[in-house]
C-alpha cells in the first residue's frame, strides 16, 4: 500500500459571532484532512465585520505571516469566500513569496 504524503496547510477563519463558528471550523479542519491535507494551525480572529482590505486585522495578519515563517507552510485555506483584492492582499502581507492560489 502506497503511504499518501499529506500537504500541511494552515487555516482561517474570522468568527462574526455566529453560533455555529466552532463547527464551522471544525468541518474546515476535517475537510482539509479529507482531501489529503494536514493542518498544521489554525488561526482565528473574533471581529463584527472582516476587514475590507486583508481579511483580518493587521495584528492578526503579522501573527499569520509568523506562522508561516515557523511552520514552512505555503498554503492557506479560509473557512469563506475571499474576494480576490482581499486574497491578493492577504496573499502579500502574509505570504511574500508565496505560489498560493485561491482555491
Amino acid at each position: 500500500m502506497t503511504e499518501v504524503t499529506l500537504t500541511p496547510v494552515i487555516t482561517i477563519a474570522l468568527d462574526l459571532n455566529s453560533p455555529n463558528f466552532t463547527y464551522a471550523v471544525e468541518e474546515l479542519n476535517n475537510l482539509v484532512e479529507a482531501n489529503n491535507m494536514e493542518v498544521a494551525e489554525t488561526l482565528t480572529q473574533k471581529l463584527d465585520r472582516s476587514d475590507p482590505a486583508t481579511y483580518f486585522g493587521k495584528g492578526k495578519i503579522e501573527e499569520l505571516k509568523e506562522l508561516v515563517i515557523e511552520t514552512g507552510v505555503d498554503t492557506v485555506i479560509a473557512n469563506d469566500e475571499l474576494l480576490l483584492v482581499k486574497f491578493e492582499t492577504l496573499k502579500k502581507l502574509s505570504m511574500p513569496e508565496s505560489s498560493t492560489e485561491p482555491v
